[in-house]
């Protein structure tokens, strides 16, 4: 009996621990009841802005509404099943909510949307790095840069617009900032900018971290990657042939819910090497 109820509970942690990560931001409930919990962004008067409902495919009906409310302010509408903001304004602060139904049943969650008039909005996150300790920073608007639209990416610090970092920060085609040897004077308010083109006009989307460079790497609750393979290794390929090189990495624990992989040709991404293709195992 003991070791059934044993069981029984290590199942339960488990499955709560699964919808903890899965749903850190929606309650969920089938059977055409929907549980709401707000999900908060910061957004800036003048700016494209995207909302995607969680959990969406292709067989999903996906409705949304601001405040209970039928009918969608002026200058928000729906397109593609995404909340789009055309661009975003003042009046448009507020709770929307989508309601996801399929043969499932229904999933509610609702959004608050704060509306500032910064240039760049305030940072919804804070992320620490250690002193010396390369970081590659996450753009994490998924939903702008899927659009099949004519873009352009840059990052600014503390909203100058003036590249951060100097010639240590790089910026890739997907969007992520590769800061080099970072010091304790880069910390500050780091926005994401992509420009792009919607219906003949040009907008601006935009999202904020913060960085706060630590001097001593554990007070960043996070365990340094080691490399396992290669150390030091010379590949000789023959010119017009194809070669294929494998990096082998333990990249233990850590409080970032992210971790990225990449290679760099002389301190260049690889996606900016044209004829160089990247996968990832795990």
């Amino acid at each position: 009996m003991a070791g059934t109820q044993l069981l029984s509970a290590l199942l339960s942690a488990l499955l709560y621990a699964l919808l903890s990560a899965l749903l850190p931001a929606a309650a969920t409930e089938v059977h055409n009841h929907g549980a709401q919990t707000d999900d908060s962004f910061h957004v800036s008067a003048g700016h494209l802005f995207l909302l995607k409902c969680l959990f969406v495919d292709a067989h999903a009906t996906v409705t949304w509404s601001r405040g209970g409310g039928a009918s969608l302010p002026p200058g928000v509408e729906v397109r593609n099943g995404l909340l789009w903001f055309l661009p975003v304004q003042m009046s448009h602060a507020g709770a929307y909510t989508c309601e996801k139904r399929d043969h499932t049943g229904s999933l509610s969650v609702t959004f608050g949307v704060s509306v500032s008039t910064a240039k760049c909005p305030d940072p919804p996150e804070t992320k620490s790095i250690a002193v010396g300790v390369t970081e590659l920073v996450s753009c994490k608007q998924r939903e702008v840069l899927e659009l099949n639209l004519t873009r352009s990416i840059r990052w600014v610090k503390d909203c100058q617009l003036t590249a951060p970092a100097g010639q240590r920060a790089s910026v890739s085609e997907s969007g992520f900032m590769m800061l080099s040897r970072p010091s304790q004077e880069d910390s500050g308010k780091y926005t994401c900018l992509v420009d792009l083109s919607v219906d003949g006009r040009t907008y601006t989307a935009a999202r904020s971290i913060r960085l706060v460079v630590n001097k001593d790497i554990s007070t960043t609750l996070i365990v340094e990657p080691r490399v396992f393979y290669p150390q030091q290794e010379v590949v000789l390929v023959e010119e017009g042939s194809r070669a294929e090189l494998s990096c082998s990495a333990y990249i233990g624990f850590s409080d970032d819910d992210e971790t990225l992989m990449f290679w760099t040709v002389n301190e260049t991404h690889t996606e900016d090497q044209q004829g160089l293709e990247v996968s990832l195992s795990l």
